[in-house]
């Protein structure tokens, strides 16, 4: 059995015998970060679960499955990760509260496990994944973005919580955050009034982007934090942490159950599957669930989820909470620095997908309400960078427009030639083994569609010939071998603005 020792060194993992933005867009953002800020591949993807485990078990309590952990350590889990979603904060003043008991929970914790003697980033990479997720909370479960008034077109509001309290631009109308469950609170005050968790939601895209730069600035803050008390200890052990051995198919195990349990349980990126299609989680669930992995000790049984958990409890329920273990006398907080304003978020909308199928074909059972999107976006600077994002299967949605499927990836100011590659797919009935690719290129060689957004003439070249393609004049594909399908989509920048 693997024990709560150190299962990731400096460099290597050694080989050994409801809530929130739905799952994917956490991923998305999440992964986009880190790689601007210049993480490894595994390093970005231990995070990325952690992240995830905080919404695994915080949801727990709303499907049929709690029982399933009893007389488990992941029970106790289940109870206390429903305090890291910055839920039931009716004013602005509690919202202080609990941002200054995060940051100085994340940060004492931090401090304690960096200095051990044993190195253990593993544990440091988790409290991120844990923290970041309470960060990126913020700005889809609080009235931040209404209060700031965005106008329709306008660019996307890049001023954090920390910016605002450090300039004192806080603004005038009162900031809270929704109260879950939504039993509990009056209408227009709930979870399910004021979150912006997917695509489905007004100001998602907004919120998104806030989220995403409030993520950067996160992990700014803190690799300063440990350069300052540990020189060398972030670039060597956290940002470049590597993993060999069984740990790695454990790690692409739990990201594969992040996905599938999320999509059947209408938490990937919105509504999608649910219902007859929960045989597509059975399986990764099951081997999630059983598996001792050192990713999941870390998050249960290091006490790194239950300190941080019970001091944001006590930030919600108590009048004058305070930080259980905080830093030592002398040592300072980490500062955060507004993040510069050099990137470009390229947006990538599907407004409408559709089969054209007949009923001759052999696919004729591949129906509008059952596709999702693949797409990848890549750029080459100082290297080569790629990103791939999964879109909510439209289910229930037969013969209209699929939900708002939308991507935004955020590249450097200095790029001016993204390559974006789109796949169509139909899901199949119990597992993705089923899955079709659909044709949408029409080409008898490639399904799929590709092309390059220019961002200094905002136009997109396909197959050698470059035209417009924002709102305005969006680009519809078509196949023409079964299974096939018909796609319209756009592709625009949005800048980022902060006052």
């Amino acid at each position: 059995m693997l024990k709560r020792s150190r299962l990731l060194l400096c460099g290597f993992l050694l080989a050994r015998s409801g809530q929130g933005f739905d799952t994917g867009h956490h991923r998305d953002m999440t992964r986009n970060a880190l790689m601007r800020e210049g993480f490894g591949q595994q390093a970005i993807e231990i995070v990325v679960l952690q992240n995830w485990l905080t919404d695994f078990y915080a949801g727990q309590e709303n499907v049929s499955i709690k029982a399933l952990f009893a007389e488990t350590p992941d029970l106790a889990a289940i109870d206390e990760a429903e305090w890291v979603h910055f839920d039931n904060l009716v004013n602005t003043g509690p919202v202080r509260t609990y941002w200054n008991t995060l940051i100085q929970s994340t940060a004492a914790q931090m401090y304690r496990r960096m200095q051990s003697k044993a190195d253990d980033p593993l544990a440091i990479l988790t409290l991120l994944g844990i923290s970041l997720h309470a960060v990126q909370d913020f700005y889809t479960h609080s009235t931040w973005i209404e209060a700031h008034h965005p106008s329709p077109g306008s660019p996307f509001l890049a001023l954090t919580w920390m910016d605002a309290e450090a300039r004192q631009l806080l603004p005038q109308d009162p900031i809270r955050t929704g109260i879950y469950p939504d039993k509990n609170g009056p209408r227009g005050f709930r979870h399910a009034d004021l979150n912006k968790d997917s695509y489905e939601r007004e100001n998602w895209d907004r919120s998104y982007a806030l989220a995403y730069i409030a993520t950067r600035q996160w992990v700014r803050g803190f690799r300063a934090f440990v350069e300052a008390n540990k020189p060398g200890f972030w670039a060597r052990c956290i940002q470049d942490a590597r993993i060999t051995g069984p740990e790695l198919d454990t790690l692409t195990t739990g990201l594969d159950a992040s996905y599938k349990v999320s999509e059947v349980l209408g938490k990937w990126k919105g509504s999608g599957s649910s219902g007859g299609d929960v045989a597509r989680m059975m399986d990764p669930y099951y081997q999630f669930k059983k598996t001792v992995s050192g990713y999941k000790l870390a998050f249960i049984k290091q006490a790194i989820l239950f300190e941080l958990s019970n001091d944001l409890h006590n930030a919600v329920t108590m009048p004058n909470p305070r930080v259980l273990r905080p830093l030592p006398t002398g040592v300072p907080l980490p500062h955060f620095d507004p993040v510069p304003l050099d990137e470009t978020a390229v947006v990538l909308s599907m407004p409408m997908v559709k089969s054209t199928n007949s009923p001759n074909d052999p696919f004729d059972e591949v129906n509008d309400h059952s596709m999702y999107a693949r797409s990848t976006f890549q750029f080459s600077g100082s290297g080569d960078f790629s990103q791939e994002f999964v879109d909510a299967t439209q289910l229930f949605n037969s013969g209209r427009k699929p939900f708002k499927w939308q991507v935004i990836w955020f590249v450097p100011n200095i790029v001016t030639d993204v390559a974006i590659h789109i796949e169509l797919w139909n899901e199949g009935a119990s597992s993705p083994a089923e899955d079709h690719r659909i044709d949408i290129s029409g080409s008898p060689i490639d399904p799929t569609v590709g092309l390059h957004y220019l961002l200094d003439t905002h136009q997109c070249r396909i197959n050698n010939q470059t035209r417009p393609c924002d709102r305005n004049n969006m680009v519809t594909v078509q196949g023409q071998i079964p299974p096939r399908g018909q796609m319209s989509f756009s592709v625009e920048t949005q800048m980022l603005a902060r006052p």
